[in-house]
């Protein structure tokens, strides 16, 4: 192709505004429009689709291999949470048959939900010290518990007033 102009073969092409323009005189020559194919624009519409499957798929699966699993005897939920019981807790609730006021007064937590997040000794033990097991009686406790005092203590420093009137009016409904 030559310029009918100056008959310069210099010819390149505006892709930004799809003209032939003469290097030598610089005379637009001819307007191409870039034909653009329907076909690119639908396939990467396919593609996208296809994507968007593939993780749909990738969840589902997941999904199918949590129900296999759930069918093994694991739990998977999120709407509970399983509690496990220790040697310590066992030995925590045999403990709560020696006296019938340390019953009453963890039946009151446990019922408050106050103490839900603790562990079962650890309720046992606010238990016996809010029945008023003190000094020997409480350190063996403690003892048998594998609980320290100090932690004990700073466990019944968050207790509020309210429960520990309530406490204190089933004691002396007892006596």
């Amino acid at each position: 192709m030559k310029c009918p102009y100056c008959s310069s073969q210099n010819l390149i092409w505006d892709e930004k505004n799809g003209e032939i323009v003469c290097t030598n005189c610089g005379t637009v020559i001819d307007k191409i429009y870039k034909n653009y194919d329907f076909n690119d624009t639908e396939t990467q519409i396919i593609d996208y689709s296809y994507f968007r499957l593939n993780d749909e798929a990738k969840i589902i699966d997941f999904i199918a291999i949590m129900k296999k699993k759930n069918k093994k005897d694991i739990k998977i939920s999120s709407e509970t949470t399983q509690k496990y019981i220790s040697i310590d807790s066992l030995l925590a609730l045999e403990l709560l048959k020696m006296d019938s006021n340390v019953n009453k007064i963890y039946t009151i937590l446990n019922n408050s939900g106050l103490f839900s997040g603790r562990k079962i000794k650890m309720r046992v033990a606010i238990s016996f010290y809010l029945a008023g097991y003190r000094r020997n009686k409480l350190d063996s406790i403690l003892e048998k518990l594998n609980i320290n005092h100090k932690y004990l203590k700073k466990v019944i420093y968050k207790l509020p007033k309210e429960i520990r009137i309530d406490i204190q009016r089933v004691i002396s409904k007892a006596n």
